[in-house]
């Protein structure tokens, strides 16, 4: 993967969840942030359906370093309420409201698809 492919992937991330999964991920991906570990497509889909829930990520790569078969990108995310989540993970947000968080990620590329992420994040910033 290029850096091009790397921006389209990060903007239909953001787009089209889902859609970014089927087409960027291989079918055995690890998935690993500093919460869990996912195997698998179909995990990583069913544990983000639940979390993303009335969440919007809006994912903005700021570094995007490409060595071989790694990848290192470091990202702005803004999580934003579509609906109000009252239980969310940071602490409660209204419909509208937003969190800021950077994010590290370390992926590993095989056959043209990410078959391996490493996500890191900071603190959570309110907006």
């Amino acid at each position: 993967m290029n850096h091009d492919e790397m921006r389209e992937y990060f903007k239909l991330y953001t787009e089209d969840f889902e859609k970014a999964v089927e087409l960027y991920y291989a079918e055995d991906i690890v998935f690993e942030n500093p919460d869990n570990i996912f195997d698998g497509r179909q995990a990583i889909l069913e544990h983000f359906r639940v979390v993303r829930d009335g969440i919007k990520e809006i994912f903005t790569p700021l570094n995007i370093v490409i060595e071989g078969d790694r990848i290192a990108a470091e990202i702005d995310v803004e999580l934003l309420a579509t609906k109000d989540k009252p239980d969310f993970a940071t602490g409660p947000l209204k419909e509208g409201e937003s969190v800021y968080r950077r994010v590290g990620v370390f992926y590993r590329i095989r056959d043209g698809r990410i078959c391996n992420v490493n996500a890191y994040r900071s603190g959570d910033r309110p907006s």
